[in-house]
C-alpha cells in the first residue's frame, strides 16, 4: 500500500523513503486501511509490512511441493557441513536426532538433499475462528466460522506430545487448531504457551492421535545459530504458502538485525529475499546445513517492494521458546461449575492508543469490583495487565480465552503496569481465582 505525503522543500522531486511497519490483518492481506494526511506535493513513500498468515474458507494442507532448480543462483557446489549439536538451553526442545539425513549435500542445481532432510519437520496450521455478526438493535446476532492458514515447525517431542513452534498471530483467537503433516495426515492441536510481544507460540499434538507411520516419517528440526549467519548466505524457506500446502523457496540473507516497529511493537528481524507469502507465517527459515535459523513472519507488500521477507532470528528467541515449551498444554476448558472469576471491567489498549497517550499495550482496568479476587490481589483501577500466569496478553479477548482453562481456586501470577509518580512500573501480583457462580 503506497502513501505519498507532501514535502515542498524537496526541490529535486525525489522520494524520501520512510518505513511504516504494520501487521495489517493477522490473517488477511494487511494494511490498516487508513488514508494518510495529505498536504500536497511530493513526500515520503511509505513501505508497509504485513504478517504472513492467510485467511481462507477452506482448511490448509494438500500436496507438499519440493524444489530443485531454485538453488542455482544461490548455492555453491560441494558438501554442506553436518549439523552442529544443540546448545544446552535448547536440548529439550530440538533434539539433534531429528534429522534423518546427516550427510545431505547441496549443489548449484539441487537443494533436494536439504529439503528432504527438513521437510518432514514443517507442518501446516489451520486456525478455526468463530466470529459474531450483529445485525443491530432488536435483530440479534449470528455466529459464523472462518479458517486462517499458517505454518509451524516441529521442535521437540515427549512420550506423549509433539511440540510445534509457530507465530502467535497464526493461532490467536482460534477456537480450534488443525495440523497437517508432510504425509498429508491431520490432527488437532492445543496451545502450550504464547508470547504476543515476540509473536511466538508453542502448540502440541497428542502422539496418540497419530499413526505409527506418521510418527516414523516426521522429523524434529535442529536449531542452528542465527547469530552466525552472514549477509549473502543462502537460506531455504518452507511454509504453507497461500494455504495450499507446503512449498519451498530459496534466497539469501539480505540484512541482519533489521529493527522494525510493527504496529507499536519493536522487533529485530532477519531479512531475506526468499519468497515469503501469506500462509508462510510460522514456517521455517533454514540454512544450507538443514538447521532452523528463523521463523518466517512478515513481508513487504508495496507493489515495487520485491523480495523483502522477514524472519524472527531463532537464537534470540530460544529463551522464549524454551519457556513456552515447558508450560502445561491447555487441552481442555474447565467445566462451567468450576469457571473462574476475577472481578474486573476492562478495555484494550491498542498500539494507537498506547502511542497517543503513552500507556503500555495491554488490558486496561476500567474498574475493580469491591470484594472481588482482583481487589484481594491488589489490582487497581487504571492498571494495565500485560501477562497472566507468565503468558503475555495484549487484549481482553486473549485474557478471557486464557481464563477458560483455569479452575476457580487456582493461584496465578499477574503482571501489571502501574503508573507511579508519572511513570509506568511493572509489578507481579498473586491472584487466586474466584468461583464465578459465587459472584453472579
Amino acid at each position: 500500500m503506497d502513501y505519498y505525503n507532501s514535502n515542498q522543500d524537496d526541490k529535486n522531486n525525489e522520494y524520501e523513503r520512510g518505513y511504516d511497519y504494520g501487521y495489517g490483518s493477522a490473517y488477511g492481506t494487511g494494511g490498516d486501511g487508513l488514508e494518510p494526511k495529505r498536504t500536497g506535493g511530493w513526500g515520503k513513500k511509505i513501505l508497509t509490512f504485513v504478517l504472513c498468515g492467510a485467511l481462507f474458507g477452506t482448511a490448509a494442507g494438500g500436496a507438499f511441493l519440493g524444489v530443485n532448480e531454485l538453488g542455482r543462483q544461490y548455492l555453491d557446489n560441494g558438501d554442506a557441513a553436518s549439523g552442529t549439536e544443540t546448545t544446552g538451553s535448547q536440548a529439550n526442545i530440538a533434539p539433534t536426532s531429528g534429522a534423518k539425513h546427516t550427510n545431505a549435500t547441496t549443489t548449484a542445481l539441487d537443494v533436494s538433499g536439504v529439503v528432504d532432510d527438513v521437510f518432514p519437520s514443517v507442518v501446516a496450521v489451520t486456525s478455526t475462528m468463530v466470529y459474531q455478526s450483529y445485525y443491530g438493535w432488536g435483530f440479534g446476532s449470528e455466529d459464523y466460522e472462518t479458517e486462517g492458514s499458517g505454518s509451524g515447525v516441529i521442535i521437540g517431542q515427549t512420550d506423549e506430545e509433539l511440540i510445534i513452534l509457530t507465530n502467535d498471530h497464526v493461532i490467536n483467537g482460534a477456537s480450534s487448531l488443525t495440523i497437517t503433516f508432510a504425509d498429508d495426515t491431520t490432527a488437532s492441536a492445543a496451545v502450550k504457551g504464547t508470547d504476543a510481544n515476540a509473536d511466538l507460540a508453542v502448540i502440541a499434538v497428542k502422539k496418540s492421535d497419530l499413526s505409527e507411520d506418521t510418527i516414523k516419517n516426521l522429523a524434529v528440526a535442529r536449531f542452528g545459530s542465527s547469530d552466525d549467519m552472514k549477509i549473502g548466505q543462502a537460506v531455504i524457506a518452507i511454509g504453507n504458502a497461500l494455504g495450499t500446502g507446503q512449498s519451498v523457496t530459496v534466497g539469501v540473507v539480505s540484512a541482519l538485525n533489521r529493527r522494525l516497529n510493527v504496529e507499536g511493537t519493536d522487533m529485530t528481524l532477519m531479512q531475506t529475499d526468499a519468497a515469503i507469502n501469506f500462509g508462510n507465517s510460522g514456517g521455517g527459515l533454514f540454512n544450507t546445513e538443514g538447521e532452523l535459523i528463523g521463523i518466517n513472519v512478515a513481508k513487504a507488500t508495496r507493489n515495487d517492494a520485491d523480495g523483502m521477507g522477514y524472519a524472527i532470528p531463532i537464537t534470540s528467541a530460544e529463551g522464549i521458546i524454551e519457556k513456552l515449551s515447558s508450560r502445561e498444554t491447555r487441552s481442555e476448558e474447565v467445566p462451567e461449575e468450576q469457571a473462574a472469576y476475577i472481578g474486573i471491567s476492562m478495555q484494550n489498549v491498542t498500539s494507537a492508543t498506547a502511542s497517543s497517550f503513552d500507556i503500555p499495550v495491554g488490558v486496561y482496568l476500567v474498574a475493580v469490583s469491591a470484594g472481588s479476587p482482583a481487589e484481594a490481589a491488589g489490582l487497581q483501577e487504571k492498571d494495565v495487565i500485560t501477562a497472566f500466569d507468565g503468558q503475555t496478553v495484549s487484549t481482553r479477548e486473549e485474557l478471557q480465552s486464557l481464563l477458560k482453562y483455569y479452575a476457580a481456586g487456582t493461584t496465578v501470577e499477574v503482571t501489571v503496569q502501574r503508573q507511579i509518580d508519572g511513570q509506568y512500573q511493572e509489578m507481579n501480583l498473586s491472584l487466586t481465582l474466584g468461583l464465578r457462580s459465587d459472584y453472579q
